[in-house]
């Protein structure tokens, strides 16, 4: 089986740049663990969630809610890869034009930039 062809590039870039967002969207939360009185918490890291300041809070639920939204997003992108793989060993056509190719690298990259702007706004 030969790899996908190379315009899936764009779109396997955006799903490791999510995952890095995912991982750098955890700074904040390390920082609020820190700053608070008891410190981290890895017995119930839950409860001390719950007792975060707000911006602390925030940035928990944004950490929490890019990883869920990878999940899908690398879900919807593998399976279009992996689609364009035929029986043979090929891949096959996109479009007369590679119209479809286009539009999912399109939509690959505004999705990584709205999730970046999200995670930077809610914290």
């Amino acid at each position: 089986m030969s790899f996908p062809n190379t315009d899936l590039t764009i779109q396997f870039a955006c799903v490791f740049v999510v995952f890095l967002l995912w991982i750098v969207s955890l700074i904040p939360v390390r920082r609020a663990q820190t700053l608070q009185f008891e410190g981290y918490n890895n017995s119930n890291p839950r409860e001390q969630y719950n007792n975060l300041s707000a911006w602390g809070r925030r940035a928990v639920s944004a950490s929490n809610n890019t990883i869920e939204a990878l999940v899908f997003f690398s879900a919807a992108v593998f399976t279009r890869a992996f689609s364009q793989i035929s029986q043979y060993g090929g891949t096959s056509p996109t479009g007369k034009d590679g119209t479809v190719a286009t539009a999912t690298s399109v939509f690959c990259i505004i999705y990584a930039v709205i999730r970046a702007d999200y995670c930077i706004n809610s914290i």
